[in-house]
């Protein structure tokens, strides 16, 4: 059994650097050795306790490494196989994976805050008992144990931090302007929220050469990376009426929100889509959230949500990682990667406040490779 070094958040608000115990892999498991991890406002969610998860927890649900050893009856990966490990993994023949919506395969739904894998059992202990996993990985941390729907082969042409972006807020955005809505050349588009899954959005909206990307942001540095991801309009929501300002570029025919927390946000981007258009919500909306359905019904528009970009991970991650690596979706961009392991509550705040767009933790050569077995 490895020994690794993980943040454990054990109450919240704080994160603490610890050896733990990693079992071994069982039947149908997969060790993973973690190069990155993408820091996600889900992550921040639980760890300032705004939602529930058992503790102790190691958070963490954006992790990319290398595959080191499998449990028997593996057949997805081989060890030396780089992967992304996926954000909703999926069981593969329930009506949902039949019809080729693995997004909502209960499999990951009904794990993901339990602290537990796939297969209910818990790999990571410390010396008073288990430690919880979450979202079926815990990639804060220098390996892993995952069920063996959790990988996603991945090429090696890809960076390591830009493949744990894909693991959730990238492929989230990418997803829903590519699998969501399926937008279209020529097609006008609107992002409101231009964080990480946001830009990634916008950055996807570019790719696919919609006429017109309008960008909506409180911040005026979001703003200006904007701009230089491709953004056609910016709209500073601070000191302007989105919707006024799109209307007076013509409306758009679909509006991307990535905000979750404003209501006032989701209700702007409802009314600034033309009608018969469409209004994709990816933001992380709390329970009592509501939406006028006014103007919903009343202009033939269509509200869906997007769930983790509505992608079939063993399809779509391995699509999306070979266009970063051509430069068609410029993911490195947004990614800001100077952040350890130690820095993870420094990279969680950063997040929050703006100062980083997308933080990726970078474990060094030495953190991975100072492995000792026990037992």
């Amino acid at each position: 059994m490895p020994s690794i070094r993980a943040a454990v958040c054990r109450r919240h608000g704080d994160l603490s650097i610890e050896t733990l115990t990693l079992d071994d892999p069982a039947a149908g498991e997969v060790l993973v050795d973690l190069a990155a991890s993408g820091v996600c406002h889900t992550d921040y969610h639980f760890y300032a306790g705004e939602h529930e998860v058992p503790l102790p927890v190691v958070l963490g649900h954006e992790g990319a490494g290398t595959v080191e050893t499998v449990g028997a009856g593996v057949e997805r990966v081989d060890p030396g196989d780089r992967v992304v490990l996926s954000l909703l993994p999926s069981c593969g023949h329930c009506e949902y994976c039949a019809s080729g919506r693995p997004y909502l395969c209960p499999t990951a739904l009904d794990v993901r805050f339990t602290g537990t894998l796939t297969n209910g059992e818990r790999r990571l202990r410390d010396d008073d008992g288990p430690v919880n996993h979450f979202y079926a990985q815990s990639s804060f941390a220098s390996q892993a144990v995952v069920t063996e729907e959790s990988v996603v082969p991945i090429g090696d042409h890809v960076p390591f931090e830009i493949a744990a972006a894909l693991g959730c807020g990238a492929t989230t955005g990418i997803g829903a302007v590519f699998e969501t809505a399926a937008v279209a050349p020529g097609e006008r588009v609107a992002i409101f929220g231009c964080g990480g899954t946001g830009t990634s959005a916008l950055l996807a909206a570019a790719a696919v050469s919609a006429s017109e990307v309008v960008a909506v942001d409180v911040d005026e540095r979001k703003l200006d990376a904007a701009r230089e991801s491709g953004a056609t309009v910016t709209i500073d929501a601070s000191d302007n009426d989105p919707v006024e300002q799109i209307e007076s570029l013509g409306g758009v025919d679909y509006a991307f929100e990535f905000v979750g927390h404003d209501d006032r946000v989701r209700e702007q981007a409802i009314a600034a889509v033309d009608p018969g258009g469409t209004v994709v919500l990816s933001g992380a909306a709390r329970e009592d959230a509501s939406a006028s359905l006014a103007s919903v019904i009343g202009a033939g528009k269509t509200v869906v949500g997007n769930v983790a970009g509505s992608v079939r991970p063993l399809v779509d991650v391995p699509r999306y990682a070979a266009m970063a690596a051509r430069g068609d979706l410029p993911l490195g961009d947004l990614i800001d990667d100077s952040y350890g392991l130690a820095d993870a509550e420094q990279a969680l705040d950063d997040l929050v406040s703006g100062a980083a767009t997308k933080p990726v933790l970078r474990y060094s050569e030495r953190l991975r490779g100072d492995v000792s077995r026990t037992g």
